[in-house]
């Protein structure tokens, strides 16, 4: 489980839903009874219905958990920015802490696969996303 402070929490799902619509590009991580299954694709977010959107090739062997309906986290993340200790001249003893300023979102679901006709009307938007 992620930490994060509370003061870090999104107010609300369209900042979650922000962070997909610039990210893109995340980890899908599925465990099944092998171990873990992990792929890279590409994510849309439908903001009425809250769910993501992606596909991965046909064979690309995480599809045949996707298929069994395993439960699955996707993970999408900006690049971040480092943040040097010396930022904090009020906090001496913070001298040898840098951190990581970043965005993370860990979405916990079960996948379920679209049809033939739904991957094409994807790929039409994905590409649209794209290259607006």
């Amino acid at each position: 489980m992620l930490y994060t402070k509370d003061c870090f929490q999104p107010h609300n799902d369209d900042e979650v839903f922000d962070l997909i619509d610039r990210t893109v590009l995340g980890t899908l991580i599925t465990p099944h009874e092998e171990g873990l299954a992990i792929s890279h694709p590409i994510f849309m977010v439908d903001r009425e219905n809250r769910k993501l959107i992606s596909h991965i090739a046909m064979n690309n062997d995480h599809g045949k958990y996707l298929q069994a309906g395993l439960s699955s986290v996707a993970i999408l993340m900006d690049s971040g920015s480092y943040i040097s200790s010396s930022w904090y001249p009020n906090y001496p003893e913070r001298d040898n802490a840098p951190t990581w300023n970043f965005m993370v979102a860990h979405i916990h679901g079960k996948p379920q696969m679209i049809s033939e006709k739904e991957t094409v009307n994807h790929l039409y938007d994905l590409v649209d996303h794209m290259e607006q």
